[in-house]
């Protein structure tokens, strides 16, 4: 059994997006210029990551802490933003927030002969929310688990992150091929656990294999063949049912 799983933000669905409509909702409730909500909620984004991946950030109380450290960035009460992202949770247009052909390619690797999984870190807002705006997209029919580090108290890059989706999907570590966006999180995470790695980088012209065990692609459309030819290298059955 091979499975793959993915990262939410940046590989299914564009953080950017969303962050545009929770400053929007932000600045409405503060009464505060909407331009500078949204750059400061963009900004400050890849500083909380690293407080996370540096162990600044509890993995017992992800969301509170950076809700804090969010609201005293921008100057407003917490509830404020937790209002703007349940408004946008429930009155926005998710539309734009698919990754082009994400879509396309989760129910490809649906028809073949794998298990779909997420496991995603949180900032903002809990899992919880990522499984509604999953659900609402069309997404969540094809995954047979989602896991979040507020659930298991537990953020990727740590290598029990990717070996808990091993244990609920009972494969081995090196069955799992772990698609994602981050180098650190994702890519070297999911190759420190045992597992496969599928880094996208946008900045890549051509898909790079290394020792077939990490791939670096310019988008989420090269994933299915990856995934085809380890089928085909295990001796496992490679057609669409």
């Amino acid at each position: 059994m091979v499975a793959v799983s993915f990262d939410v933000w940046g590989t299914l669905l564009d953080v950017s997006e969303f962050f545009e409509m929770i400053a929007t909702e932000i600045a409405s409730s503060a009464k505060k210029e909407p331009s500078y909500i949204k750059e400061q909620v963009k900004a400050i984004y890849p500083k909380l990551r690293q407080l996370r991946i540096e162990g600044c950030i509890s993995d017992d109380d992800v969301v509170e802490q950076c809700l804090s450290l969010l609201a005293e960035d921008l100057g407003v009460r917490k509830e404020i933003i937790r209002r703007a992202i349940a408004r946008t949770l429930l009155y926005g247009d998710f539309k734009k927030l698919p990754i082009p052909k994400a879509l396309d390619v989760v129910r490809t690797l649906s028809s073949m002969n794998v298990k779909l999984a997420v496991l995603g870190n949180v900032i903002y807002w809990p899992g919880a929310y990522n499984r509604l705006i999953l659900e609402r997209l069309g997404f969540s029919e094809y995954l047979y688990v989602q896991i979040y580090a507020d659930e298991i108290k537990c953020s990727k890059p740590r290598k029990e992150a990717f070996l808990r989706v091993c244990e609920v999907l009972r494969i081995r570590p090196r069955d799992l091929i772990h698609v994602g966006d981050n180098l650190y999180e994702d890519f070297l995470g999911a190759l420190h656990a045992g597992s496969r790695a599928v880094l996208i980088d946008s900045a890549q012209e051509r898909s790079v294999s290394l020792r077939d065990v990490g791939y670096i692609v310019p988008s989420i459309t090269y994933v299915p063949s990856i995934v085809q030819a380890i089928l085909k290298s295990e001796g496992l059955n490679t057609g669409e049912r």
